[in-house]
């Protein structure tokens, strides 16, 4: 048979059908198991009053039997008769004891003579409880005797004790706390003494008197569904245990001690407390006085879970079971049976069922293991107890884990009516068990209704194929129309709708005719579509065509937009570079003070336009996206503390107070760097300038805002503040207030709004004029943000910890005498020739204990001293103390790996000048690593700085030669005159062309580079000097008036002398690079 459209339509009858039965049994299901629960809820309650009534009935039937023995004249008979007979005592006393004597743990007579108590005369004893627990009334006047013998009954309050079980679960003289309570009742007048208990002060017709005491116990078997709990009156002890087995410090106990002090609990007992309820309740019975339910809580969570599993038996057993109950000798017999399994498995869980109205067997234990001892067991012991008769339970699949429980509160007041005692007791059901045991029952009916429901669709899919029968002619007809040639396409359709049943009355008929008049539709849209998809097509064309023009022209203006700021940026500062050149050359000369006090404002004005170029070009490039942001790993209280360092000498020349405020937990953040200590930098310069006297104070905090994690920087200083209309003009550019701030240029806050909102954060400030001015920046601790370049937040190693090196340099080049490091020469004919100066030192740090011999032995052999370390810690500390001449270092190592080694050899002044020859498995590092960058400077030039880099790159070089490569007339000659005036000879190119010819010619003794000229540029220059292997040794000091980029500044900045790779380098080759790394000390021979 065909899968057609009449049997796809049936099969989605029956599915509906058997899916809405499932559903309607699942919600209907649903509804119930919820009414059941209620209804389980309320017997939950009934059954806690219930168990309040079986205690104050046993403490009922205690004082029956407590009376019978007082009473008992045959009792007194005896013990004045014979005392000593202890079978004939204890089988009076069980058929005296009427009530509960299977309960009574201890009966015993307690003798007086006098007020003097004698030893006690034990009758029956099934557990042992220590001498000092043994409870009797104090007795300290013969009024006090009379008063107790008076009252004829007493009750001691419930008190849990330790216990000595002679027989309990299966075992002997076990020993566990029990709920118990005491009574005592007279016991006639006389009594025979023992003669070496009279007392000789007292005559012997003295008063004698006697009591009958019984100390019951309130423990009940445990049920697998409840756990129970019975508390004083205060609530400050438990009486009873939610679970007796558990130990000492069980949390479940916690629990219940938690939901003894519901606030609502404690206002029940306080108005019980002030109103007597036996005395004042008279229209109520007894039971309901003494026993009341009064909350329920549900729900409530366990510390520790409980496991409850059920089984049901199989037929066999089952017919056994209904026997049994119909037959009561064995019933009884069958629940000694079960009593006895109980007690064996006490120790591990709780087991019940079986009995009554109960056909499923029920166990609860605390874990996993101990449920299967218990599940084994009682398959062990039916299957031993019935044989064949027994043919299993049929065990629920998995343990259901009870973490939950509903609790009623119900208060048990036990005692004499004049002087009760009330207890609060705590009776729970769990949860879990209760839905489970629900939804055991109705994922039956579920399946039932399910089943029925797939037989309906199974009749509903015949029913269907024969209705749906017109369709699949019709469908017959449709695939014909449809494999005909296309040309044909319209006849076809002239056919199908004269075969159409458009004469039928029903649905089919319906179909047929509203089939008919679409056919006629689609003839007349066929030909209509075709004129549009033309016409639409040729619109296509010419709009990717002016698509393409667009995008062309936008890429160009793009490019054109880098050139031009490159361009404006070089142009602008060109001219400020001769006039900086002009005034220090002016400077040396011999002038008076007069014309060196105008040549410093020459220059202030200079540095201010300067500074105004700068922060012009930078704004547009802001705003332009033509610096795309950068992400980085930033320490937040390192940050911090750079802006303290750069700004507490201000603060402390205008006497005012510096404060950082951050918590060492705050962690990092991800943000571009530079631009986030430039927005920092200048809002804390600004709070710095504006106050005179007070402090400033730089925070940062940890913020959680909608669930995404921020940081929080505030500047807050005691300034003059803004007024209103300074502050509504505060981030507009080009606004600055003139009266006290002269030299700015009102960009300042332009750029670090723009920034801050680019790193997708928020910048605002309260102020008030004469109060002074407060500045939050508001930053994701992760960079989300669409300004920031996905292609630069690949950070290296180095550029994770900031640069270290590169902040090191810039904070030697601010101190007025810093030490310069030695030069070095680094072509490989200079080396050979070289020999080893006596006592050279080499560092090998690596973790690879083999590479570390390999070089020791190489080293040793050419006649140096080598060091050896196997981590970075190590090296670290033989570095400081033995400063060798060079180290190798392996990159990839464990705890601190080389590049960490490297930031802190650097950092340190005391080895930053030691060679290191990194030492890696890994490729070699980005061209910038090698080409030999001594330095990177930035028009306008600090002479000062260029001095002192000059001197370091070529201290050791007897040559006085500098070529100057600039495509700038005038810088190369202000250049040139101011070299030739600190005695230096110079060398002018024009660009990299014409400077590789002067280097074909002479080799100086340093190039100072400009990087954008025309014709070949300084970074083509580089690479070329960089792969001759006669001229890479040079050292060059890159002079340019553009900022660089981060790609630009990668290839630029030198972290290592050079790199060897892992298993591509002979140790000839290693030699060599040591030996033209190694520093020249003093005194050492050439």
């Amino acid at each position: 048979m065909k899968f057609g459209i009449r049997e796809k339509v049936a099969l989605i009858v029956i599915i509906a059908a058997a899916v809405s039965a499932y559903l309607v049994a699942t919600i209907l299901s649903k509804k119930a198991a919820e009414m059941l629960r209620e209804h389980e809820l309320v017997d939950l309650g009934d059954e806690a009053s219930l168990r309040g009534w079986v205690i104050t009935d046993r403490v009922a039937g205690l004082g029956e039997d407590v009376g019978n023995l007082g009473f008992s004249e045959d009792l007194q008979a005896l013990l004045v008769e014979s005392p000593d007979d202890e079978e004939a005592l204890q089988l009076l006393a069980r058929r005296l004891s009427t009530r509960y004597f299977n309960h009574h743990l201890r009966i015993d007579v307690v003798p007086f003579l006098g007020v003097k108590q004698l030893a006690p005369k034990v009758i029956e004893e099934k557990a042992v409880v220590d001498p000092s627990d043994l409870w009797f009334p104090d007795i300290e006047t013969s009024k006090d005797l009379e008063n107790l013998a008076r009252e004829r009954l007493r009750f001691s309050p419930i008190q849990r004790k330790r216990v000595v079980r002679k027989e309990f679960a299966g075992e002997e003289n076990v020993e566990r706390f029990e709920p118990v309570i005491w009574a005592i009742a007279p016991l006639g007048t006389t009594m025979a003494v023992p003669p070496e208990e009279l007392d000789p002060n007292v005559e012997p017709a003295a008063d004698t008197r006697r009591f009958v005491r019984i100390m019951m116990t309130l423990e009940n078997s445990q049920s697998p569904r409840h756990l129970v709990a019975m508390l004083n009156s205060d609530r400050s002890e438990l009486l009873t245990r939610p679970d007796e087995t558990a130990g000492p410090e069980n949390p479940n106990d916690k629990v219940f001690m938690d939901l003894a002090r519901d606030p609502q609990i404690e206002d029940y007992f306080i108005k019980l407390k002030a109103a007597n309820i036996l005395n004042t309740v008279s229209e109520k019975s007894e039971d309901s006085v003494r026993v009341e339910r009064f909350l329920m809580r549900e729900r409530h969570r366990l510390a520790q879970p409980f496991y409850f599993m059920e089984g049901r038996p199989h037929d066999k057993f089952g017919r056994e079971l209904d026997s049994i109950n119909d037959d009561q000798e064995r019933k009884k017999e069958f629940n000694e049976f079960m009593g006895d399994l109980r007690d064996d498995v006490f120790f591990n869980g709780r087991i019940g069922g079986l009995r009554n109205a109960v056909s499923a067997i029920r166990l609860l234990s605390p874990s996993k293991d101990q449920l299967e001892v218990v599940q084994k067991t009682v398959d062990r012991e039916l299957e031993e107890k019935f044989g064949e008769k027994f043919d299993g339970l049929d065990w629920w699949g998995k343990p259901v884990v009870c973490d939950e429980i509903n609790v009623w509160a119900v208060r048990v007041s036990v005692g004499t009516a004049d002087a009760p005692n009330h207890y609060l007791m705590l009776y729970s059901v769990l949860e879990d068990e209760l839905t489970s045991s629900i939804q055991h029952e109705m994922r039956t009916l579920r399946w039932v209704a399910f089943l029925l429901a797939a037989g309906a669709g199974i009749v509903a899919f015949l029913l269907s194929i024969l209705l749906i029968r017109p369709l699949q002619q019709m469908t017959d007809t449709s695939n014909r129309v449809i494999e005909a040639e296309p040309e044909d396409f319209h006849e076809n359709l002239a056919a199908l709708s004269r075969e159409l049943p458009t004469g039928r009355r029903d649905e089919v008929g319906d179909i047929a005719r509203a089939s008919k008049r679409v056919f006629e539709e689609v003839v007349s849209f066929h030909s209509q579509l075709e004129q549009r998809v033309l016409a639409r097509t040729s619109e296509l064309h010419k709009a990717n065509f002016e698509l393409e023009e667009a995008y062309e022209k936008l890429m160009s203006l793009n490019r054109e937009k880098d050139a031009f700021v490159a361009k404006v940026s070089h142009d602008l500062r060109q001219p400020l570079t001769v006039i900086f050149l002009q005034i220090e050359e002016l400077l040396f000369s011999d002038l008076s003070d007069s014309q060196k006090d105008g040549l410093e404002k020459i220059r202030a004005q200079a540095k201010r336009e300067l500074d105004l170029v700068n922060d012009i070009l930078d704004y547009q490039k802001i705003i332009m996206g033509a610096d795309p942001l950068v992400k980085e790993e930033i320490d937040v209280c390192g940050l911090l503390g750079e802006l303290e360092e750069a700004h507490r000498r201000a603060a402390e020349g205008k006497e005012i107070v510096f404060k950082k405020d951050c918590a060492d937990d705050i962690g990092l953040i991800n943000a571009d760097r530079k631009r986030l200590h430039q927005v920092l930098n200048n809002l804390v310069g600004n709070a710095v300038k504006f106050t005179k006297e007070g402090g400033v104070e730089v925070a940062a905090f940890a913020r959680e805002i909608v669930g995404e994690k921020w940081i929080e920087f505030s500047i807050n200083d005691s300034g003059r503040g803004m007024s209103p209309e300074e502050q509504a003009q505060a981030f507009t550019p080009f606004v600055s207030t003139k009266k006290d701030n002269p030299t700015g240029n009102g960009l300042g806050l332009s750029i670090a709004k723009e920034l801050v909102e680019q790193m997708g954060g928020n910048i605002g400030f309260v102020s008030e004029l004469g109060k002074g001015t407060r500045f939050t920046v508001m930053l994701p601790r992760e960079a989300t943000s669409d300004g920031y370049d996905p292609e630069k937040s690949k950070i290296n190693p180095m550029e994770k910890r900031h640069h270290p090196i590169v902040q090191k340099k810039k904070q030697k080049d601010k101190k007025p005498d810093c030490d310069t490091p030695e030069p070095i020469e680094d072509v490989e004919d200079v080396a050979r020739s070289l020999p080893v100066a006596s006592g050279s030192s080499i560092l090998v740090i690596d973790d690879d204990a083999a590479v570390r011999e390999l070089l020791r032995r190489l080293l040793e052999a050419e006649g140096y001293v080598v060091y050896t370390a196997e981590t970075g810690e190590e090296g670290l500390k033989i570095a400081r103390e033995k400063k060798p001449d060079a180290i190798t270092l392996d990159v990839v190592m464990p705890g601190k790996d080389g590049w960490q080694v490297l930031a802190e050899l650097k950092m340190d002044d005391e080895t930053e000048s030691i060679p290191v020859i990194m030492v890696s498995i890994m490729a070699k590092n980005a061209q910038g690593l090698a080409l030999g960058v001594e330095d990177f400077l930035v028009k306008p030039i600090d002479t000062s700085r260029l001095s002192k880099v000059i001197r370091r790159a070529t201290s050791q070089t007897p040559q006085r030669n500098i070529l100057i490569v600039d495509d700038d007339q005038d810088s190369r000659e202000a250049f040139g005159r101011l070299l030739n005036e600190q005695g230096w000879q110079t060398t002018l190119a024009g660009d990299g062309t014409e400077a590789i010819e002067v280097l074909r010619k002479t080799r100086p003794a340093a190039i100072l580079l400009d990087l954008h000229m025309a014709g070949m540029d300084g970074f083509e220059f580089l690479a070329r000097v960089s792969d001759d292997e006669g001229l890479k040794s040079i050292p060059v000091i890159v002079v340019t008036g553009k900022n660089p980029t981060a790609d630009e500044s990668e290839f630029l900045l030198e972290h290592v002398e050079n790199i060897i790779q892992k298993g591509d380098t002979t140790a000839e080759e290693v030699l060599q690079t040591i030996a033209s790394r190694v520093r020249q000390r003093p005194g050492s021979p050439a």
